[in-house]
């Protein structure tokens, strides 16, 4: 299947199917129900949010954290956040205009770690 939008990605990586995949909730009552109490990684579904960084967000200022940056909880996604510590690679497979793969080694969160460094390769 091809992928030719950021909303078809995010609907599939919601559905598991890239497999390996963080655990994620449409609200934030979903997320403290289900029991999480680690880091969050908040992303925003407005457009004029979307280079709001709420990474490593600990979950009892996530609320404040939204409050701070003007942005309703409605309108977010929230995703426990990954152990950064224990990543080895990570990065994002493009069709633009051919297949290729860009990638960071950095442990980071994946926008930081390929701000920070990072390499390209084709796939096709």
């Amino acid at each position: 299947m091809r992928v030719t939008s950021k909303q078809q990605m995010k609907g599939m990586l919601v559905a598991g199917e890239f497999g390996n995949v963080i655990r994620s909730w449409a609200t934030y009552d979903e997320m403290v129900k289900a029991g999480y109490r680690g880091r969050v990684y908040v992303r925003s579904n407005l457009w004029s949010a979307i280079n709001t960084r709420m990474n490593e967000v600990p979950l009892e200022e996530v609320m404040a954290t939204l409050q701070r940056h003007n942005i309703a909880p409605d309108t977010c996604r929230y995703f426990e956040n990954p152990p950064n510590d224990q990543r080895v690679i990570q990065g994002e497979i493009c069709n633009d205009p051919t297949l290729s793969l860009t990638y960071s080694l950095i442990q980071k969160p994946l926008s930081d770690a390929l701000r920070i460094a990072r390499a390209a390769m084709p796939l096709t």
